[in-house]
C-alpha cells in the first residue's frame, strides 16, 4: 500500500514542478543573493505549522494507520545560524520494500533491493513559506521525472548518530553542532546519481566526518536553492 501512495507523492510533486512556471506555485532562481531570513514565527509555531500540513497531506495513511509516526525539525543554515530548513520523517507500522540501481566496478548496472520503514525529506523556509527543494540533498538528478519529495530511509543526521544535535544543512551537506565546531556528518557529492538517496548506498564516503570552516560555512550558505525549480510543500 505504502509503495502506491509514494509513487502518488512522487509523480504529484514532479507534476507540480513541471508546471510551476506557469502557475506561480514554484519559482526558477537566477543571479543569487542569500535573503536575509524574517519570519513572524518562533521556531515551535513552524513545527507546528509543518507538522499540520504534512498531516494533511498523508491524511489517509493516518487514518488507516499506515504511518505510525511524524517527525518535523528545524535545521539551520551555516555561518549564519538562520533556521532556514526543517526536515520531515515519516515513520510507517510495517516495513515496505524497494529496489535503486548502481554501476558496479566494471560500469554494469546492478539493481540492489532493499526494506525500511522511514522516509524523509529536507525543504526550507523563505518569508515564512515552505518550499521542497528539488535537488537539496539527495543526489538525484534535475530532470523533473527524476524527482523525489520523500526519500526512502533514515536522515542522515540519525544515520550518524547524532539524533539529538543542534542540525545544520546547505545543498549538499549535513552537518551538527560539537564542541569542536560543526561536524559535517554527510555529504551527497559523494552519492552517485543512480544511487537510492541517503541511507541506501555501496558509498561510505557519504558520512566522512570533518569540521567545515568558517570559510567554507560562508560558501556554503547560498547553495540551497540557486538556479532550480522548488514547489511548495
Amino acid at each position: 500500500m505504502k509503495n502506491i501512495y509514494g509513487k502518488i507523492f512522487y509523480y504529484a510533486c514532479a507534476v507540480t514542478v513541471v508546471l510551476s512556471s506557469f502557475c506561480g506555485c514554484g519559482k526558477l532562481d537566477g543571479e543569487f543573493t542569500h535573503p536575509e531570513f524574517r519570519t513572524e514565527y518562533t521556531i515551535e509555531e513552524h513545527i507546528e505549522r509543518i507538522e499540520k500540513r504534512t498531516q494533511e497531506k498523508f491524511f489517509e495513511e493516518i487514518l488507516t494507520g499506515e504511518i505510525s509516526n511524524i517527525e518535523v525539525e528545524i535545521l539551520y543554515a551555516f555561518y549564519d545560524n538562520d533556521p532556514e530548513y526543517f526536515m520531515v520523517q515519516l515513520e510507517y507500522v510495517d516495513e515496505f520494500e524497494g529496489d535503486y540501481t548502481i554501476k558496479d566496478e566494471s560500469g554494469k548496472s546492478v539493481e540492489k533491493n532493499y526494506t525500511t520503514k522511514y522516509n524523509h525529506f529536507i525543504g526550507f523556509i523563505e518569508d515564512d513559506t515552505y518550499y521542497v527543494r528539488v535537488k537539496l540533498y539527495s543526489g538525484y538528478a534535475e530532470k523533473s521525472e527524476q524527482i523525489a519529495l520523500f526519500i526512502d530511509g533514515r536522515n542522515p543526521y540519525e544515520l550518524s548518530g547524532y539524533s539529538n544535535a543542534k542540525k545544520y544543512c546547505s545543498n549538499y551537506v549535513c552537518a551538527v553542532q560539537t564542541t569542536d565546531g560543526l561536524l559535517q556528518i554527510f555529504n551527497a557529492t559523494n552519492l552517485n546519481r543512480e544511487e537510492c538517496g541517503v541511507e541506501f548506498s555501496g558509498n561510505a564516503r557519504r558520512f566522512q566526518q570533518r569540521i567545515i570552516d568558517e570559510d567554507e560555512q560562508k560558501r556554503l550558505m547560498p547553495c540551497y536553492h540557486n538556479g532550480f525549480f522548488n514547489c511548495l510543500y
